[in-house]
């Protein structure tokens, strides 16, 4: 229904949401920094897109991580480069925001 898949592993905005707060997890949003200021998810990180590779050394602690953008589209295309980085937990976020907002889930 929404947003794209490139062989990375998906998870619903459902099953996202059940993880926000949880010790180990981070929900990246790698929308630009204007997307994120106009909508997010409340305790995500902003990572564009173009910053992934350069700040994914700060992601080492995290057990759990979350990626998502508007459509799934650059979650799934930044999810691909985390796990050739090394983070093979990293999952995308099936429908990204559009789906987030679907479901009526919180932002900020």
């Amino acid at each position: 229904m929404f947003g794209l898949s490139f062989g990375t592993q998906d998870v619903s905005v459902t099953e996202a949401h059940e993880w926000l707060g949880r010790d180990g997890h981070c929900l990246i949003d790698v929308r630009t920094r204007e997307e994120f200021r106009s909508q997010s998810v409340p305790g995500a990180l902003n990572i564009p897109l173009n910053r992934i590779e350069a700040e994914a050394s700060s992601l080492g602690g995290y057990v759990s991580i979350h990626v998502m953008c508007h459509s799934g589209g650059r979650s799934s295309m930044a999810t691909r480069l985390l796990h050739d980085l090394g983070f093979t937990h990293a999952k995308n976020i099936r429908g990204g925001m559009l789906a987030w907002e679907a479901a009526g889930l919180p932002t900020v």
